[in-house]
């Protein structure tokens, strides 16, 4: 799938509202006999054992959609000993996504996540089930594997994302993000969980056309674009990551950006909750471990080398009185 455009998608019945990581089941029936459709996607690729070159996505769910599948979607081919899940991309590079990715409170402009299948109980293969969050079991998880069957990486090389919710969001095992800008986004920049290496990222929280720019709508998760209390440039999630950031350059993410006090008289007061890099306290799980090198930022669109000692650098979510992390920082930012 190379050098196409796909614009001016719009979901089947209304899109699916995601307000956490979590939401229920969509079940096919005669009205929508593929569920996913609740939240179509510029680029729905079922399996990334593809060619993924040069694509641009305008609009939709997410502009480009990797769904968990655990089994063919076909039900002639369900029990082929295929696991769409699990194959390796073969190269997916060069594709840029924009105004994308508003309906959900998680889901990013390219979105790994969401899964359809039957339930292993459903041995006829009657009714597909897709559930467009994170499902945690082992069945529902990328866990990829090359063509050995060894544990392997899904690799994503030189994307482009703006005027989005979040610009990548991954629930997979493992992944490689290689090559990867991200301008004026709402919520946060990239959101994954588990083993990422995450390289050569480009980061501008708001370039000089964004003060322009409308919230895209009046739902939850559509009306906080303009709220610079409450975008994180680099969100941890609360348990269960292993992450390597290498080669990363900031900009425009302090607080004159955000249109807070004191950076903007009369702005918004900073909370000290959402800073560019923000960690939860109140994990569910033993370990967070980030490990950063190569990290360089633009000092004056970020209010001076003063930032790293503000809150609005470093913030941590959640309950006070909650601890259940340990958190190994080896860190160069």
């Amino acid at each position: 799938m190379q050098y196409n455009l796909a614009a001016f998608v719009h979901p089947i019945n209304g899109a699916q509202i995601m307000p956490s990581n979590v939401v229920g089941n969509t079940l096919q029936s005669d009205t929508i006999l593929v569920p996913a459709d609740h939240s179509a996607s510029g680029f729905y690729i079922s399996n990334a054992h593809n060619y993924v070159v040069g694509n641009a996505a305008s609009g939709g769910w997410a502009g480009i959609q990797f769904p968990v599948l655990p089994e063919p979607a076909d039900k002639t081919l369900r029990f082929n000993g295929v696991v769409p899940k699990d194959r390796p991309a073969l190269l997916i590079t060069g594709n840029s996504v924009h105004s994308s990715s508003w309906f959900a409170q998680n889901s990013g402009a390219v979105y790994e996540g969401g899964s359809l299948y039957w339930a292993e109980d459903d041995l006829e293969s009657e009714t597909l089930i897709y559930n467009a969050g994170r499902v945690s079991s082992e069945r529902y998880t990328r866990y990829t594997k090359d063509d050995n069957g060894n544990d392997d990486f899904f690799r994503v090389y030189n994307t482009t994302v703006w005027l989005a919710n979040i610009g990548v969001t991954g629930w997979g095992k493992r992944a490689e993000i290689n090559g990867f800008e991200v301008s004026d986004f709402q919520n946060r920049a990239i959101f994954v969980l588990f083993t990422v290496w995450m390289n050569s990222v480009v980061i501008n929280c708001r370039s000089s056309n964004a003060h322009h720019v409308p919230d895209p709508g009046s739902g939850s998760n559509e009306k906080l674009f303009n709220n610079g209390k409450s975008w994180s440039g680099f969100f941890t999630y609360d348990h269960l990551m292993k992450h390597i950031l290498t080669n990363w350059a900031v900009s425009n993410c302090g607080g004159v950006a955000r249109g807070l006090s004191p950076w903007v008289e009369g702005g918004d007061e900073d909370t000290g909750n959402s800073g560019f890099v923000t960690i939860p306290v109140n994990g569910l799980a033993p370990e967070v471990q980030l490990v950063s090198s190569g990290m360089t930022y633009d000092w004056d669109s970020l209010g001076g080398e003063e930032f790293v000692n503000e809150s609005i650098f470093f913030a941590a979510s959640g309950s006070d009185d909650i601890y259940s992390m340990q958190v190994s920082l080896y860190v160069s930012w």
